[in-house]
């Protein structure tokens, strides 16, 4: 199967899901830098881009999301 960790802490949501082979996406919605070691498959910093990020991997599939995200702002997403 496959899977992929999206969060916003790098230090506990990012570090676990790496931690067992798994692709992370950090959810970076107030740019902040990355000061650790650990390095996110992905990184997306608006949820409009995460939505159409998670869209693009599960095109074949009907996959709902629900975040509660206080800003809107423009950004995509890239491979880390």
């Amino acid at each position: 199967s496959e899977a992929l960790v999206i969060g916003d802490s790098l230090s506990s949501d990012i570090t676990g899901g790496a931690a067992y082979g798994l692709d992370t996406c950090w959810f970076n919605t107030h740019r902040h830098p990355n000061t650790l070691s650990i390095q996110p498959t992905y990184e997306v910093q608006a949820l409009n881009a995460l939505i159409a990020f998670v869209d693009q991997i599960h095109k074949s599939r009907t996959i709902n999301i629900v975040l509660n995200s206080g800003g809107s702002h423009e950004s995509s997403f890239y491979r880390r």
